[in-house]
């Protein structure tokens, strides 16, 4: 009887998962989340046909008014890359026709506007991971302290303070205390190194004016990874509207642009004992760049579970091989010089610059390395600054042998929660009032989080 009881049990609740993953799949569908970028969690229906269309044309929109002719919104863009002018067009109906707001929410909505906030915060990530990597100040966290966290000369402009699960960092005054972290003398890991520079590209991305009127500074926090997720963090916190990467394939539909701002992790796939150096264990990186091809290989091959196995051959590959070749291959990908090469070519060059015999195994690496995302994806990673995640591998194989690495995306705010944040400003900046709300009320709050 108990065994039926069970058995009869186990079904039910196997009915009721297969439901709910029918019921999510088809919410995502409908919200466009399976096919490319969700849609902005933005309410249009409290600002003017002015204020839209303005908006619209501040972002790079084409707005044209017609007397004759077909309305409508003209370009493709299923792939963001980068737009040039005339590439956003939109063409109404004369003022009073019923189907002119409609159009103007439909562009608003639009991959069209989409592509040109990727556009905006591609350029927004790259100064700001610049700027920190300038900033020779900055160090890694010391191996003579066991605080990850030290804001030696930032005392003026952070503050610590308790937090849920431990203590964090917040800051004094907004502008101030962010404009400190690219110039001042302080150490972190990489964790924290991650969620300075999503901080950095927000503030690069809305502008300093701008910046205290759509963030609050309770929405700056910096801290270890349990504390700053049950934190009201802009990036990584509780509020912020995220979306679930998951195998990452929506990122390769909408194009390399998409890529820009994701945030990851790369991580030793084999437990401590086979870890020779502990504090590489993994990398938190946040992506720069992304070639088209390298979108293009990451879609067709299927994205984040196809590397899983693909970085396991690599590091197959790598057993066996002198440091000396290892050195001399990292050498090249730093400049650039794997990409496309011959084993002649490769050969050659290591030959000239580090005078190293390779083998026929370190040839197999450089080979396997030549996979276009892996070699023309660059990522920032404190304290190395931006390289491809072909160097990246190629050094955590010298300082962790003994293990493969795997590659994963965090949940992503800069396609839900930032997103939504610069749409509101671009609207709420045509108003005669500006801002009108608080930076909390501005928070979508929605906690919605989508997969794709």
């Amino acid at each position: 009887m108990n065994s039926d009881f069970a058995n009869l049990r186990c079904k039910l609740c196997l009915i009721l998962r297969l439901l709910l993953i029918f019921g999510l799949s088809l919410l995502a569908t409908r919200q466009g989340f399976s096919e490319s970028m969700p849609s902005p969690f933005v309410s249009l229906r409290s600002y003017s046909e002015i204020c839209k269309q303005q908006a619209l044309e501040k972002i790079g929109w084409e707005v044209q008014t017609l007397s004759e002719g077909e309305p409508g919104i003209f370009g493709d863009f299923p792939r963001c890359t980068q737009l040039a002018k005339g590439n956003l067009k939109l063409q109404l109906p004369a003022e009073g026709n019923p189907s002119r707001e409609s159009l103007l929410d439909e562009a608003l909505l639009s991959g069209g506007t989409s592509c040109a906030f990727q556009n905006q915060y591609k350029k927004a990530v790259t100064v700001a991971t610049r700027k920190l990597q300038k900033n020779h100040l900055y160090w890694f966290t010391p191996f003579w302290t066991q605080d990850n966290i030290k804001l030696w000369s930032l005392k003026k402009e952070w503050q610590e303070i308790p937090c849920s699960g431990g203590n964090c960092f917040v800051p004094q005054a907004l502008v101030p205390a962010l404009d400190a972290l690219k110039t001042s003398f302080y150490s972190t890991d990489c964790a924290a190194g991650l969620q300075i520079a999503t901080y950095v590209a927000a503030q690069e991305l809305f502008g300093s004016e701008a910046l205290s009127q759509i963030v609050s500074l309770s929405e700056i926090v910096i801290g270890d990874w349990p504390v700053v997720q049950n934190s009201n963090s802009l990036t990584f916190g509780l509020r912020a509207r995220k979306i679930q990467p998951r195998a990452g394939l929506a990122y390769g539909r909408s194009g390399p642009y998409s890529f820009a701002g994701v945030p990851g992790y790369l991580g030793a796939v084999y437990g401590e004992s086979f870890l020779d150096n502990k504090t590489n264990q993994g990398e938190n990186f946040l992506i720069t760049e992304v070639s088209s091809a390298g979108a293009e290989s990451f879609l067709n091959n299927g994205g984040l579970p196809y590397y899983k196995g693909y970085l396991s051959k690599f590091w197959e590959s790598t057993q066996g091989l002198q440091p000396e070749e290892l050195q001399a291959l990292q050498s090249l990908a730093e400049m650039n010089r794997l990409k496309g090469a011959t084993d002649l070519q490769v050969q050659r060059q290591i030959r000239e610059s580090a005078n190293v015999i390779v083998s026929n195994r370190a040839m197999q690496a450089a080979a396997l390395l030549n996979d276009p995302f892996l070699i023309d994806t660059q990522i920032y990673v404190h304290p190395v600054g931006v390289q491809s995640i072909a160097w990246h591998l190629l050094r955590l194989a010298q300082l962790n042998s003994r293990t493969p690495y795997e590659l994963f995306f965090y949940a992503d705010t800069a396609h839900a929660e930032i997103f939504d944040r610069w749409l509101t400003l671009q609207l709420r900046n045509c108003e005669p009032n500006g801002l009108s709300s608080s930076p909390d009320k501005i928070n979508s709050g929605a906690q919605s989080h989508h997969s794709f």
